[in-house]
């Protein structure tokens, strides 16, 4: 999600793939909001979701304090409060660029750091190495694809009861997912084979 993020809030790329750049990002944003909002329709994170959202929240807000950006620490960069839209994307960007110029000297597997830390450097370098993807649509579309393959991937790993308690309240789009998958005989080929990891 953090490398979509970056990608998204490239200035580089702001005005071209308009339509794949939003389909990636509101398929990135559904996916943070069911592990962090909905963690019974994603068994396998239920209980690690909302821990790992709100430190890697921390991280981020340690990292704006070193670089001195007391507006960005104040609004905990997750917590944007009452601000106006123009406020909250230029708070956007200035974060995405503080995340995306992370520079380590060190190779990640050396490094002695804590797991959300290293989650932002992984994710800073993923999207340096996306933002080397041209053409740009190119980028997008892989982009695009990876988010499409998650979400079926996380609609058949869903336990059924709890999509079926999500279509008495109205349903979600995972769920809708998971019966057309059903429905075209999807569902195996995210299965995965021990020893093959």
């Amino acid at each position: 999600h953090i490398g979509t993020e970056l990608c998204h809030n490239d200035s580089q790329d702001q005005l071209t793939n308009l339509e794949q750049r939003d389909t990636a990002k509101q398929l990135s944003d559904y996916m943070l909001y069911l592990m962090v909002m909905k963690p019974d329709m994603m068994s396998s994170v239920a209980s690690t979701g909302d821990i790992k959202f709100r430190d890697t929240c921390t991280e981020v807000s340690k990292l704006f304090d070193i670089h001195e950006l007391p507006d960005l620490v104040k609004k905990k960069f997750c917590l944007f409060g009452r601000d106006s839209e123009e406020e909250k994307e230029t708070l956007q960007r200035n974060a995405c660029e503080i995340i995306f110029n992370v520079n380590r000297e060190v190779k990640p597997a050396t490094m002695q750091t804590n797991r959300n830390e290293l989650l932002l450097f992984k994710a800073s370098a993923l999207a340096k190495e996306l933002s080397k993807v041209s053409p740009s649509d190119e980028k997008w579309s892989i982009i695009s694809k990876l988010w499409v393959e998650l979400l079926s991937y996380a609609a058949i790993h869903i336990r059924s009861c709890a999509h079926a308690e999500q279509l008495s309240r109205g349903g979600e789009l995972i769920t809708i997912v998971w019966v057309l998958m059903a429905h075209f005989g999807l569902g195996n080929q995210f299965e995965i084979i021990p020893g093959t990891e």
